[in-house]
């Protein structure tokens, strides 16, 4: 009942006009600092609740872009993907060049099942920014949900070159080498995931496990 009730305000919300933002810099940006906490600790319901209500009483106007982004970041954590998807589009509106919310757009796209979409999304941000590994990792692990695994560890090698401490991208080239049958490789890079802290490793060691047992 909860989350229903957010999704009537997100929507209500969507039909109030933010162009005051400017006059209005600061009065929302206690609930932003507040939401963005929330959102950190996992309390999805309540972050949106604070976020929006942030972007309504208006925030400093360099901010407003990353605040629908982490919004919609909020939306797609609660698997409510047309919400998701509309706030990152309206943080691309604001600004068209954030590379962080064309990565998080198609993130949402590739969890609906709009494969084609996130990888257009995915791309775009590459052409902003050729170096931001989140994006080439997001574009891996999309190659290997369309059975491309080859093409999934080239990108998420690419993103381990640019940045070798993001769990998360160890623990899906581990995928990527299993599926290509390169076992010890991808216990190493679980091993690797693991150390970084990823907190679902046996998860992997089973799909891992799996694909050997097919072979």
């Amino acid at each position: 009942m909860r989350k229903r009730i957010v999704q009537v305000l997100f929507f209500l919300f969507l039909t109030l006009s933010v162009s005051g933002l400017a006059s209005a810099e600061a009065a929302g940006q206690a609930d932003a600092e507040k939401g963005v906490q929330l959102y950190q600790q996992g309390q999805y319901e309540e972050a949106a609740v604070h976020l929006m209500r942030a972007l309504e009483a208006g925030v400093d106007p360099s901010q407003s872009s990353d605040l629908w982004t982490i919004l919609g970041n909020t939306f797609d954590s609660m698997e409510d993907y047309p919400s998701a998807i509309k706030c990152h589009k309206r943080a691309l509106e604001i600004n068209p060049k954030s590379y962080v919310a064309w990565t998080n757009l198609g993130a949402v796209y590739r969890h609906e099942g709009s494969y084609p979409d996130a990888r257009g999304c995915y791309q775009q941000a590459l052409q902003l920014n050729p170096e931001y590994p989140e994006a080439h990792a997001s574009l891996g692990i999309l190659y290997i949900f369309e059975g491309q695994p080859e093409k999934g560890l080239e990108s998420l090698q690419k993103a381990i070159a640019l940045n070798d401490t993001q769990a998360v991208s160890h623990a899906n080239i581990a995928v990527a080498y299993a599926k290509l049958g390169r076992f010890e490789e991808a216990q190493e890079s679980l091993k690797k995931a693991t150390s970084l802290g990823y907190p679902n490793g046996s998860v992997i060691q089973e799909l891992i496990d799996t694909e050997k047992e097919a072979r």
